[in-house]
């Protein structure tokens, strides 16, 4: 007798959700709750990190290596340059796999001047591939994503 009182329970709680949901009560609490917890967004954090943007121009964002052998190790460079107003300072540089090395210059990069990233990709899986390379600094989105592709053969 219990049980089915409890489940009668919970089916009426169900019932009144729909209910609500139905005369539209529930969607706007819910856009109330949006729109207050929006405005509570700290913009403070934002001011101070964008007075620091600068912007970067890559000659090219992927480069094809065409045939690689597997054991090759094949060179890349991808050449950029600070087209900013303040010095780029390239944080990080990651890869998606071991089979990807990457060398950079650490150092700030005044406007208007130019370097490149180094990256060796070494040929391990027979197939196509493609690799990326991810250039953390101060851009406004943060991470600039390059690219290497190729097929590795016998």
């Amino acid at each position: 007798m219990c049980r089915s009182i409890d489940m009668l329970s919970s089916h009426f709680d169900l019932l009144l959700v729909i209910c609500f949901m139905k005369s539209g009560l529930l969607y706007l609490v819910f856009i109330a709750f949006v729109g207050i917890a929006g405005g509570c967004v700290d913009t403070k954090k934002e001011k101070v990190d964008s007075r620091n943007y600068t912007s970067v121009r890559f000659e090219k964002d992927t480069i094809n290596l065409g045939c690689v052998k597997i054991g090759e190790k094949v060179p890349a460079k991808f050449a950029y340059t600070n087209t900013g107003k303040y010095p780029l300072i390239i944080r990080n540089v990651r890869t998606t796999c071991g089979c990807t090395e990457v060398v950079w210059d650490k150092n700030p990069l005044l406007s208007q001047q130019s370097d490149s990233i180094q990256v060796v990709f070494t040929g391990e899986n027979k197939g196509y591939f493609k690799k990326s390379v991810f250039v953390v600094c101060n851009i406004w989105k943060k991470v600039h994503q390059l690219h290497i592709v190729g097929n590795v053969v016998d």
